[in-house]
């Protein structure tokens, strides 16, 4: 499988999802994810890249270039815009900066950094787990390497 093609327009959060906005760093899309700088700006997430960006914050609602306010969701149910595969883990992608990837894709060479679980085949129940703080010290340990998402389903 690949990245989600997450259709911008079409990111919307549920009425339970819990918010926090900052400015971005750089050019975000709705519907990417996002990490926290050390300006406290948003940049894209990269579960590839090296912390902070492999910490994620969350999963930005609006459309910013860098310097102009960005509206993320951290906590609750979003919409994406696109389909999903139901009881399916997505993860912080490796492939693509502010990507989505099912579980599936992981590769050892990723920070595994998952972002929440299909509930419905347009609804993303949103539980970030970062195993790492943003200076790259671990927080817990998690290993989903042998595709048993049992651990994390625990969490919600």
């Amino acid at each position: 499988m690949s990245d989600l093609a997450v259709v911008a327009a079409s990111v919307v959060a549920d009425s339970d999802a819990g918010f926090e906005q900052a400015l971005a760093a750089e050019a975000v899309t709705a519907g990417q994810s996002v990490y926290r700088t050390v300006l406290k700006t948003y940049g894209l997430a990269n579960s590839g890249g090296a912390p902070p960006q492999t910490t994620l914050r969350g999963i930005a609602l609006n459309n910013a270039q860098a310097g102009q306010p960005l509206r993320i969701i951290r906590t609750g149910g979003l919409d994406p815009g696109v389909d999903m595969t139901v009881g399916t883990l997505y993860v912080l992608s490796g492939n693509n900066a502010g990507g989505i990837a099912p579980d599936t894709d992981l590769v050892s060479s990723w920070v595994t950094v998952p972002l929440g679980v299909a509930v419905e085949t347009r609804r993303l129940q949103l539980t970030i787990a970062n195993p790492f703080d943003s200076a790259g010290i671990p927080i817990q340990s998690m290993d989903f390497s042998n595709g048993d998402n049992a651990a994390y389903l625990g969490f919600l």
